[in-house]
């Protein structure tokens, strides 16, 4: 579980985020939309403690962040950012298991049940061809499916991912939707996305990232309010 406390976000003297209070459930999958540029990518990064907010607190299990130790934080939360940062020489198997660093021994050994985690992943998202495939060598849909088996393996009760779906196939995408839907019974999944069609087919919650603020939408009702609120908002939108 995540809580929000009074966060405010600011780049320079541009308010990104203005949040009193908000919580995301212990489980469920939220899917976050919003307009270019309107903070998306920011706001999972401060859920992931990679940005300070210029004001609140936020809350992991009802601790503050600032309270966690990194090696325990990394055993509760794993993101997967849009630009993942890959070394091109690694092998496909030998990026995935970036994931299990968390639970590593000193000695940075992966052990059988780490290697078995691995392949069930791998497996599971139909990659496994890509074990012993070069990064640097695979294409941007194979680098995502790839990023996403990381965090997959870290083994964390919350993902948050950033626009996973960018360089995918719609195959993959509707897939990919499914599988964060069936997680997300277990676990907190919370996506960055454009995907408005899939998100109101699978998340549980939908926020729209808006005005500095985030609004709470019904998914079988979000694509009617969120046209409704662009074009009461859009500078072309004729006023009455």
């Amino acid at each position: 579980m995540i809580s929000c406390e009074n966060l405010l976000l600011k780049y320079g003297d541009r308010t990104l985020l203005k949040l009193p209070d908000f919580q995301f459930e212990e489980k469920g999958f939220y899917v976050i939309l919003g307009r270019n540029g309107s903070g998306k990518s920011s706001f999972l990064r401060l859920l992931a403690g990679l940005e300070q907010p210029q004001a609140g607190q936020l809350f992991l299990q009802n601790k503050p962040y600032s309270a966690w130790k990194r090696s325990d934080f990394a055993q509760e939360l794993a993101l997967l950012q849009t630009k993942q940062t890959t070394t091109a020489f690694m092998r496909g198997e030998e990026y995935v298991s970036l994931g299990r660093h968390p639970y590593l021994a000193w000695h940075g050994l992966l052990g059988q049940k780490d290697r078995q985690r691995i392949e069930e992943v791998m497996q599971a998202l139909q990659i496994e061809e890509l074990a012993q495939a070069k990064v640097g060598q695979c294409s941007d849909g194979e680098k995502q499916l790839l990023g996403l088996a990381r965090v997959l393996v870290q083994d964390t009760p919350i993902l948050l991912l950033d626009e996973i779906s960018a360089h995918l196939d719609f195959i993959n995408k509707k897939q990919s939707f499914q599988r964060l839907k069936t997680l997300a019974q277990k676990k907190l999944i919370i996506l960055v996305s454009h995907e408005l069609a899939l998100a109101e087919a699978f998340a549980d919650h939908i926020l729209l990232l808006e005005n500095r603020g985030l609004l709470s939408l019904a998914p079988q009702a979000a694509s009617q309010k969120i046209e409704e609120i662009f074009e009461q908002t859009s500078p072309y939108h004729a006023k009455t």
